[in-house]
């Protein structure tokens, strides 16, 4: 009978010839009945090979959690880091996979801190250590509420100075035309899986702590990361009962980035302080804003809400109806609350599409007309660079349309004065004025049924 190590060398020949089925077969009849897991766990080549081998027949599980098991076998060879890198790859490859290819909550927090460690200190700056870190604590939001402090612990792993503040860049090709896209750096992501972490694990003030931080930095956080971290901030502060300041900086999330749920959660802190008529308004924008019905259950159920508060049942009774035929069609459950209030009521319609588009006639959004226009205009001015940059187009008509960056479906380093686009604009009344504000903007070849 082979020894264990001597099961080891076979495995590594047989795992250099990707014959793992072969491999595993070995293990079960000859390895595993005969020694125990301490024995086995003395070869770090077996403990390699054999790891590579389950996850390469698709039993990511098997393999990754007999690596962690036994990385003590691994990290004792500082000469063969090679078998230390393999795990943190696989580890890796697991996690990048949607949903991964692993439960998180079968990753023991210990055994994922110790292989993060090791990797630091015995491969060093190598690809595979700040990448397997920085995609591991991208997932800790998602782990229970009853792992926050050991989850928490692994975010210092790294000092925020050991992280590069450089972005990466990768080349995406699109219509045979190959484009540079800007990528988050280290630092960037750092702070991204920080707050998130803080912000879903209810630790408001060290949220707000760590929000303002990133923001004070000179971090230029591209691709959107800026505007998640100061929404992060203001709902932090709206649970620490701190409105004024929440409100103020909604106000300005809001103002760059024209979306619902920004819109709802606005309006909800305006809820909150008490301004009825300003929870309305904003209400209303994020009813009408893009975005389908059925991801707005709650803000259909938040404007009953708004509606009680005003004495008006009767309206209020058709928001929460139309919120309850949302979420029996979806198979979600209704809270108590809601069947209390739709109980043996019958609603204006029974479709919750058709009931939609009722609500959005009950509740208009005041300053916004019907008239909507489809063009091709030529970007006449910009006013400011960057992602949450703006400008003008103008058409062949000579009407001046207002547009934002973050409408436009065109690389924001593409967007230049000269630039032939196609849009859709409503006018809307700005500041006592009828303007046209472009709802979205595509490049000039885009077919208006895409609109």
């Amino acid at each position: 009978m082979k020894t264990p190590l001597e099961f080891g060398m076979q495995f590594q020949k047989l795992s250099i010839a990707r014959k793992y089925q072969k491999l595993l077969q070995i293990y079960h009849h000859e390895v595993e009945p005969n020694y125990t897991p301490r024995e086995i766990g003395f070869s770090f080549l077996l403990v390699s090979a054999l790891s590579e081998a389950y996850c390469e027949t698709g039993e990511w599980e098997k393999g990754i959690t007999f690596g962690l098991r036994h990385l003590d076998t691994l990290a004792k060879r500082p000469q063969k880091s090679i078998f230390l890198e393999n795990i943190g790859w696989y580890v890796f490859k697991a996690l990048c996979s949607d949903p991964p290819k692993v439960n998180l909550n079968n990753l023991p927090l210990g055994k994922m801190k110790e292989l993060i460690t090791n990797l630091k200190k015995k491969v060093g700056d190598k690809d595979i250590t700040q990448m397997l870190y920085l995609k591991w604590i991208s997932l800790l939001h998602k782990l229970p509420l009853t792992c926050t402090q050991a989850a928490k612990e692994h975010f210092s792993l790294f000092d925020t100075e050991e992280l590069s503040t450089l972005p990466k860049c990768i080349e995406v090709k699109h219509d045979d035309e190959t484009k540079t896209l800007e990528l988050l750096s280290a630092r960037e992501q750092w702070y991204m899986a920080y707050t998130k972490f803080l912000y879903i694990h209810h630790l408001w003030d060290e949220c707000i702590e760590a929000c303002q931080e990133a923001l004070d930095s000179e971090l230029p956080f591209a691709g959107g990361g800026r505007i998640w971290i100061t929404r992060r901030l203001a709902l932090s502060l709206r649970q620490k009962g701190d409105l004024e300041h929440a409100a103020l900086h909604m106000e300005l999330l809001v103002q760059q980035k024209y979306d619902w749920y920004l819109m709802h959660e606005l309006a909800e802190i305006y809820f909150d302080q008490g301004k009825i008529d300003k929870a309305l308004e904003y209400a209303a924008l994020a009813l009408h804003n893009r975005g389908y019905s059925e991801t707005k259950v709650n803000l259909l159920e938040f404007i009953g809400k708004i509606y009680d508060q005003q004495s008006d049942s009767k309206t209020a009774i058709n928001f929460y109806f139309t919120a309850a035929k949302i979420r029996e069609l979806k198979g979600w459950t209704l809270s108590q609350e809601l069947m209390s209030r739709v109980r043996g009521l019958q609603g204006i319609h029974e479709n919750p599409g058709v009931l939609y588009g009722i609500l959005q006639q009950i509740l208009p959004v005041k300053g916004i007309s019907d008239e909507v226009i489809y063009n091709l205009g030529k970007i006449t001015r910009i006013l400011h660079e960057g992602e949450n940059g703006d400008g003008f187009i103008t058409d062949k008509q000579r009407r001046s349309v207002y547009f934002r960056f973050a409408q436009a479906k065109i690389p924001t380093e593409d967007l230049k004065v000269g630039q032939l686009v196609k849009f859709k604009a409503r006018k809307t009344l700005r500041n006592g004025q009828w303007k046209w504000i472009a709802m979205k903007v595509y490049p000039k070849d885009r077919s208006f049924r895409d609109f």
